[in-house]
């Protein structure tokens, strides 16, 4: 190729499946080439690129999609190109799932997009981001997500302009050291999945994580199964979504969470299925938004002390298996709740086996909400008021003993 007045590659060998290998001659004249997304986009039987340092890529601004599930590709070698114009790097090794080695020493300083870069590279086992560059960068979004890395060393990156991390280093079963240590997170707004299902994670400081701006922390630190202790002290003024951001933590015992809850809507599955999980306080809560609390502690059946006595529970419409097969626990004082607006109640309680107290003196609902479910509680003491004492007596065995204020 030698046409100087081409500013474009883009999707130049888009989805060539015969292309194996490709070799870049001193001639491959791209002098003013500005655009070269998804220039290999799919091309799965591509393993071997030679001399790609001969392209010239001094004016090139989106690298985008640039290998774009090759899946055949092993190895690359960037280390010769000139990226000081390149804004965006966006899915640049996407789905490259046999890439096992890559030299990727290159001028970032300009990129602000780099989203999905490394994502899906699950042969990949290690990387070397020491002169990346990120001062611009505001999406991180996916970066990592379900690569092969053993080890991965970020405290170099510059995230002050960050606004997505989403996803970022989730999914990556190999990983047990991330170092984060000098993240800036004052301007991300979405959070969701960050850090989750890093299943042999063993460490996770986030004790200086600013998240002011963020809006959405869903599935956060979800399972990382491998995690047995951590701190999360946040100014969360602003987010309105948590759901899942505990869930399914199986080692975890020392759970520390202070959080400004106040705009959340959406607790759904919260701490559900953290199983060594003995004691959570939650008395710093304020829940006085909280539209749905579906299976919040659901399945952490180690759970023996739960302080929830600061829960304000008036906008809440969905109660369904908030406690269930929360084995371990044996009284629940929920006289602070009120059940004003909610509809419905489903087998809120059910196989909490060794319940023995129970307080919804403060609950109300209709005579054909009968789907609170309690009668599959074993002999317990229950305290409940007079709108609800039809309801409850229909479904209360011999044993217990109601008490009604």
């Amino acid at each position: 190729m030698n046409s100087p007045s081409t500013n474009s590659l883009s999707y130049l060998f888009n989805k060539t499946k015969q292309l194996v290998s490709i070799s870049f001659s001193s001639s491959f004249n791209t002098e003013n080439v500005i655009d070269m997304r998804g220039m290999f986009y799919g091309c799965s039987s591509l393993s071997s690129v030679e001399n790609l340092s001969n392209i010239n890529t001094k004016n090139v601004i989106d690298m985008s999609q640039l290998f774009y599930d090759c899946s055949s590709l092993t190895s690359i070698d960037f280390s010769g190109l000139n990226t000081e114009n390149v804004k965006n790097m966006s899915n640049l090794l996407f789905f490259c799932s046999k890439l096992n080695s890559v030299n990727i020493n290159i001028n970032t300083k300009n990129v602000i997009y780099m989203n999905k870069m490394f994502g899906h590279c699950s042969s990949l086992r290690s990387i070397d981001l020491s002169k990346f560059d990120t001062q611009n960068v505001i999406d991180m979004s996916e970066m990592f997500m379900s690569s092969g890395f053993y080890k991965l060393n970020v405290s170099n990156f510059n995230t002050k302009n960050v606004e997505r991390t989403v996803f970022m280093f989730s999914d990556n079963p190999n990983l047990e050291e991330l170092d984060i240590s000098n993240f800036d997170t004052s301007n991300v707004i979405d959070m969701g999945s960050m850090f989750s299902y890093c299943l042999k994670l063993t460490s996770l400081d986030v004790s200086h994580f600013n998240t002011e701006k963020a809006e959405r922390m869903s599935y956060m630190f979800s399972g990382l199964r491998a995690l047995t202790s951590l701190n999360v002290n946040f100014n969360s003024k602003n987010v309105e979504l948590m759901d899942n951001m505990f869930s399914n933590l199986d080692s975890m015992k020392n759970l520390t969470v202070k959080l400004d809850t106040h705009n959340v809507k959406n607790m759904f599955f919260m701490f559900g299925l953290s199983k060594s999980l003995k004691s959570l306080n939650l008395s710093s809560f304020d829940t006085r938004n909280v539209i749905v609390m579906t299976s919040m502690f659901a399945y952490s059946d180690s759970l023996e002390d739960l302080d929830i006595s600061s829960f304000n529970t008036t906008n809440v419409k969905n109660f369904d298996n908030m406690f269930s097969d929360c084995r371990s626990i044996k009284v629940l004082d929920l006289s602070n709740f009120d059940t004003t607006n909610a509809v419905s109640y489903s087998s809120m309680f059910t196989r909490c086996e060794n319940l023995n107290r129970l307080d919804i003196s403060n609950f109300h609902f209709s005579e054909n909400q009968k789907f609170l479910n309690i009668y599959t509680l074993k002999p317990l003491v229950i305290i409940i008021n007079k709108d609800i004492e039809k309801c409850v007596k229909e479904q209360a065995k011999s044993d217990w003993m109601v008490i009604v204020k």
